[in-house]
């Protein structure tokens, strides 16, 4: 039996990409956000503070302005895409 894709459907029509494909986007846009954050050519060479020091500025942002810190992350979209 096929796996049927996982995603939304209207009559009959996919509309959206499987979940899987979305958080490994997100994922993407996050890593390459972090390592801007952090001043790193990779989020490797990050120090623990500073890995650190990024949770913490995301999860405040989220909480104050979770639409603005989408539409940052989204301005990330591209970077990921062109990088893949």
């Amino acid at each position: 039996m096929t796996p049927k894709p996982t995603g939304i459907r209207y009559r009959g029509q996919f509309l959206g990409i499987e979940p899987s494909l979305r958080r490994a986007r997100s994922l993407a846009q996050v890593k390459t956000y972090a390592t801007n954050f952090c001043g790193r050519k990779t989020l490797r060479e990050a120090t623990r503070e500073q890995v650190e020091n990024f949770v913490t500025h995301l999860a405040d942002w989220a909480e104050i302005d979770r639409n603005g810190l989408l539409c940052r992350l989204n301005s990330y979209l591209g970077a990921t895409e062109g990088a893949a």
